[in-house]
């Protein structure tokens, strides 16, 4: 077969591609969209259609061959420094009939705001834009291969049009586009398997005998290197896991695009034959796996064993039909250097036994200088880096940096700063601050302060405190204080003080009452009592005193008085 290569070139987009631009009011019969891929700083012109939230153009290249897209560089316009694109959003797709797949999406960051001049011949390579005109270049993380592009963009003002001198879509070609039309009136009988493409190569094996293998899920193994030796000496995986299998690193650091994959069965264990695989992908040995296909591997029934140690002829086109092998296709475009293969046995009590392994596909691209780093100082590099870096960095950066940082940081900060800060500090804070600060502190604290607190503040303060306090207060208060305290208390309390008080007291009471009072007080008592009183009354009183008694009573009283 003819060998197979992928094309370097300066941009997909061929200047007579087929184009058409979505999101425009109208192409400008001066600047089409046609003019954005001409090798020229002619302006691409597009105004925005106010019933569209795009706008930009869809491509379809001339020389109907798949690509690779791993830059864009746009040139800026001669006259309208608010109409430059300043985002965009690159999408693919391997027909018409398929959708659109995002490739990549950004924003452009514009270093300069010169513009160039029009209608003026663009110098550009591969590597390198025309260093003597204004652009910008953006490098997209991408493997996928298409056909047809769709380029949407941003113009620095919503009310501006978009205009542009060129687009320059840098990448890869791959493959040929096949005859338009057949040469001859009768196609050939064997049509070509594939078309013919300058440059990267039809392998029969992505793996070359001297590549780099490991195992995985294995208990115990043959080594990996007996899977791709090209013969049938096997390799041998005992479980250790459910899944196992193998990762290889093909010594020839060429990406590569897999196409099928075949495997050949082993000498003497048919339930060993993987059943089952899964292929996975990618770029250096330190990147994320990326699935390229899996499924079910078919055998029939009963399949022959391999001789072992047997050399196998095969090409990328046909295994070897003397040995017994079992083949599967999968779609793909995704280029990749390192794969992970992962196999299940017919049985899951035996181990993982295979003659060969055979990656079938396509090389692309030559083999670099060297062999690309397996510890990159960033997966994923910042795509502004700061224009001021620091001279000294931390040794200890923190592991949670504020969104909001201080403006006018302190010059002393604390040695052990609080973990629950206040959500509303003081303005004022205190000079002295407590040791021991309570943990339920007041809502609405006094404004007028004292200068002497006590030493022992009660647990249970009164929620209405009196407006006068007094000057000398109880050493021992009351337990039970009065809900209606006298406006004029006494200055010497009763230590016994009644249970029932009387509801109506005297306004004159007595200076030196009574040390035994009596049990049965006189509901009428008299309004004018003797200011001499006996001091032996008689027991038997006379139930008809005299209305005008003597003034000079007798000290011996008889105990016979008269009845009348």
């Amino acid at each position: 077969p003819t060998p197979i290569s992928a094309i370097q070139v300066k941009n997909i987009l061929y200047t007579n591609s087929e184009v058409t631009s979505f999101g425009c009011a109208a192409d400008s019969a001066d600047f089409p969209a046609s003019s954005s891929f001409d090798s020229t700083t002619t302006k691409y012109v597009c105004i925005k259609s106010t019933d569209e939230d795009e706008f930009g153009i869809i491509v379809s290249p001339s020389h109907q061959l798949l690509s690779i897209a791993e830059r864009i560089r746009v040139y800026a316009s001669d006259d309208c420094f608010n109409c430059d694109p300043i985002s965009g959003k690159i999408e693919g797709r391997v027909a018409s009939s398929n959708d659109w797949v995002v490739v990549s999406e950004g924003d452009f960051d514009w270093s300069s705001i010169s513009r160039n001049p029009a209608d003026t011949a663009i110098s550009s390579t591969y590597e390198n834009g025309d260093a003597s005109l204004n652009f910008v270049e953006v490098t997209l993380d991408n493997n996928q291969a298409y056909r047809d592009y769709k380029l949407t963009f941003s113009s620095r003002f919503s009310t501006s049009p978009l205009m542009l001198a060129e687009v320059e879509l840098v990448g890869l070609l791959i493959g040929l586009s096949p005859t338009p039309k057949p040469t001859t009136p009768q196609p050939t009988p064997i049509p070509t398997p594939k078309p013919t493409i300058p440059g990267a190569s039809l392998v029969g094996n992505i793996f070359s005998e001297d590549s780099v293998a490991s195992t995985f899920g294995c208990g115990s193994f043959i080594p990996a290197r007996y899977s791709f030796d090209k013969t049938t000496n096997k390799f041998i995986c005992t479980k250790g896991a459910f899944d196992q299998g193998i990762i290889v690193s093909p010594s020839h650091y060429r990406n590569s695009i897999a196409e099928k994959i075949r495997v050949y069965a082993n000498n003497n264990c048919e339930n060993c034959d993987p059943a089952t695989y899964k292929i996975e992908g990618r770029k250096s040995d330190s990147g994320a796996w990326n699935l390229v296909a899996k499924g079910d591997f078919s055998w029939g029934d009963n399949p022959p064993r391999n001789p072992a140690s047997t050399e196998i002829s095969s090409t990328y086109f046909y295994g070897d039909a003397s040995l017994t092998f079992t083949e599967a296709s999968f779609p793909n475009s995704a280029l990749y250097w390192q794969y992970r293969l992962t196999f299940n046995s017919r049985s899951t009590t035996t181990s993982l036994e295979l003659a060969e392994v055979e990656l079938v596909g396509m090389l692309v691209g030559g083999a670099p200088t060297q062999r690309p780093t397996g510890s990159p100082t960033t997966a994923s590099p910042t795509a502004k880096p700061t224009k001021n870096p620091t001279v000294t960095p931390t040794l200890s950066p923190t592991l949670s940096p504020t969104l909001s940082p201080s403006l006018s940081p302190t010059l002393s900060p604390t040695l052990s700063p609080t973990l629950s800060p206040t959500i509303s500090p003081t303005i004022a804070p205190t000079l002295d601050p407590t040791l021991s600060p309570t943990l339920a502190p007041t809502i609405s604290p006094t404004l007028a302060p004292t200068l002497a607190p006590t030493l022992a503040p009660t647990l249970s303060p009164t929620l209405s405190p009196t407006l006068s306090p007094t000057i000398d207060p109880t050493v021992m208060p009351t337990l039970s204080p009065t809900l209606s305290p006298t406006m004029a208390p006494t200055i010497d309390p009763t230590l016994d003080p009644t249970l029932a008080p009387t509801l109506n007291p005297t306004l004159s009471p007595t200076i030196s009452p009574t040390l035994n009072p009596t049990f049965n007080p006189t509901t009428s008592p008299t309004l004018d009592p003797t200011v001499d009183p006996t001091l032996n009354p008689t027991m038997n009183p006379t139930s008809d005193p005299t209305v005008a008694p003597t003034m000079y009573p007798t000290l011996a009283p008889t105990f016979k008085p008269t009845s009348v």
